[in-house]
């Protein structure tokens, strides 16, 4: 490539991180904080699921005003936010808000949802909240305005007037800090929400999810074809090389090659949010799966092997079959490594090889599972013997495949200070012995529970040493552990012995 060509392609890139940046990481903070809003209406409707409305919807009105708050601090692009004392494991404290920033407490503010104007007015003037301020609902706070207009002009030195006067100057239906603020909440719609706390969590965050996957989605076709031509990437490439090699070896490159090609043209920040939102809202059973990341995986090894049992079966030939595999194990691999490279944007060769490599050996691994769980339902069925051993050397060469990508992709993360080299990789190795060695099913399980503990977790970071480097405009380099020459593996079946020592 010309100098010009090298400095064109830095500056498309430059304008790139500095969009999809500006794009999804406002938005993945809300979506966050929506999360973590949902969680904590769970906990509420798990600990108060039989308690009277009124008493449930007190809490919810605490939940709503930090959310409303958080989310307005996030789109102005403030430091402050606010926590409940209760689920920060204080639920005696006198306050049942703070506003803090950065840990250090601004100001606390004392919640009341009270149907009876009179006594909450009386309750807001307790002792222990001089000073704090006083949220209400927003049709509460006029009544409440005149009891204590009707109450001051009485004795001044009455024993209940400095904690009126004190209540008069504090009461507010928002919390408010700076040009910050939480939204008016009237107390019938607190009602309304308290009687399925957990659904209006479940509704917050899937708001939060569709706006972000819009705008991450519209980046991403924007940039470089969006999700769906990634997709599609993916099941055309390994369609054409399904007729080079076998079928698993294909989906596995063709998986990897696309999510390389989407770090390098700055897509993958999209591709990535948009993948790990979805998932995360995916209606997936918590008991199989838990959800998220760990209901990607389940999903994409279930979809390999339907896809298996019917490429035994001739219902379709090993062109659909890598074009159907790839497409699944693809996605999960997108939403594993994808969020996190996604949250630091950076379409550098080196990291899109890693990337590429990651994906590429993630969806041998699951192909391999899916392909185990085919054999042992064909096994189950009597199937004849050609059969299985089609699927059989599929799935050795998905495990030849497999082992080449872990290798080169633990090689190459010493280069980029990826945890995913040293602690991610392994473990994924490990997972795919134990299906093998073991059964299917708890290779499975425990691939799942790796997804589960590991979801949300950086897998790639950036090193200070790299800095000037990946600034230097005239860089150029072009590394691919996913494009390694892969000479014909001979398959043999994946049970035919133990694993090697590792």
């Amino acid at each position: 490539m010309s100098t010009r060509g090298r400095r064109s392609r830095a500056g498309s890139d430059a304008a790139v991180r500095v969009v999809v940046d500006a794009v999804t990481r406002p938005l993945a903070a809300r979506t966050t904080e929506a999360f973590d809003t949902r969680d904590l209406a769970a906990a509420i409707a798990t600990r108060f699921g039989r308690h009277r409305l009124e008493h449930r919807a007190g809490h919810l009105f605490e939940l709503w005003h930090k959310h409303s708050f958080n989310v307005d601090a996030i789109r102005k692009g403030a430091s402050v936010r606010v926590e409940v004392t209760a689920a920060c494991g204080e639920p005696t404290a006198a306050a049942d808000l703070r506003i803090v920033d950065q840990g250090r407490v601004l100001d606390e503010v004392q919640a009341k949802l009270y149907g009876c104007a009179v006594a909450a007015t009386r309750a807001l003037a307790r002792p222990k909240y001089r000073g704090m301020g006083r949220l209400v609902a927003e049709d509460r706070r006029e009544q409440i305005e005149r009891v204590l207009d009707k109450a001051l002009p009485r004795d001044p030195d009455g024993i209940y007037q400095a904690d009126y006067a004190d209540v008069r100057t504090h009461l507010s239906d928002t919390v408010s800090h700076g040009d910050v603020r939480s939204a008016r909440v009237s107390t019938s719609e607190v009602h309304r929400a308290a009687g399925d706390v957990a659904r209006w969590g479940d509704r917050l965050a899937a708001r939060a999810a569709g706006g972000e996957i819009l705008a991450a989605a519209a980046t991403g076709a924007a940039l470089g074809g969006g999700l769906t031509g990634a997709v599609a990437l993916v099941r055309e490439t390994a369609r054409v090389r399904a007729g080079e090699t076998t079928a698993a070896e294909a989906a596995c490159t063709a998986a990897g090659a696309a999510a390389r090609s989407a770090v390098r043209s700055g897509t993958l920040a999209g591709l990535g949010t948009a993948a790990r939102v979805a998932l995360r809202t995916a209606r997936v059973p918590a008991p199989l799966t838990g959800g998220g990341l760990p209901g990607a995986v389940a999903s994409a090894v279930l979809g390999v092997s339907e896809a298996a049992i019917s490429l035994a079966r001739g219902d379709i030939d090993s062109a659909e079959f890598a074009a159907a595999g790839g497409e699944v194990t693809f996605q999960a691999g997108m939403a594993w490594a994808g969020g996190a490279v996604g949250q630091t944007v950076l379409p550098v060769p080196a990291l899109g090889a890693l990337v590429g490599g990651f994906v590429g050996q993630l969806s041998a691994t699951l192909i391999v599972q899916g392909l185990q769980l085919a054999i042992e339902a064909l096994r189950s069925d009597d199937s004849d013997g050609v059969a299985l051993e089609l699927l059989e050397a599929e799935a050795g060469a998905a495990l030849e495949t497999a082992l080449l990508l872990s290798a080169t992709g633990a090689e190459l993360s010493e280069q980029i200070d990826a945890s995913v080299g040293t602690t991610v990789v392994p473990l994924v190795d490990h997972a795919l012995w134990t299906g093998i060695v073991d059964d299917p099913a708890t290779g499975l399980a425990e691939l799942v529970n790796l997804a589960r503990q590991t979801d949300g977790m950086p897998l790639f970071v950036r090193v200070d040493e790299f800095d000037a480097w990946m600034a230097d405009p005239l860089t150029s380099l072009s590394l691919s552990a996913n494009w390694v020459p892969l000479s014909p593996v001979k398959a043999r079946p994946v049970n035919s012995g133990p694993a090697p020592d590792r």
